[in-house]
């Protein structure tokens, strides 16, 4: 976990997984792309407010088919 997880655990844990919800809240089925990118903009968020993370972050998609690792772009100062 980095510098900025207490920043980004919170968001992922009420935009990915739902909690912290209303009782009527309905779960939806979020597309892995969808995931991805709500992931990278969280960690682009992060970034602009903490100054110990960097500039690029290594995204692992776990997958029946296996893990894929991505590098997103976080900063470009």
């Amino acid at each position: 976990e980095g510098s900025a997880g207490s920043l980004i655990e919170p968001l992922l844990d009420s935009v990915i997984l739902q909690h912290h919800r209303l009782p009527d809240f309905k779960v939806r089925d979020i597309p892995l792309q969808d995931a991805l990118d709500i992931a990278h903009q969280a960690l682009v968020a992060a970034a602009e407010r903490d100054i110990h993370t960097g500039d690029f972050a290594e995204i692992f998609i776990v997958t029946r088919g296996g893990v894929e690792k991505q590098v997103r772009t976080l900063k470009f100062d």
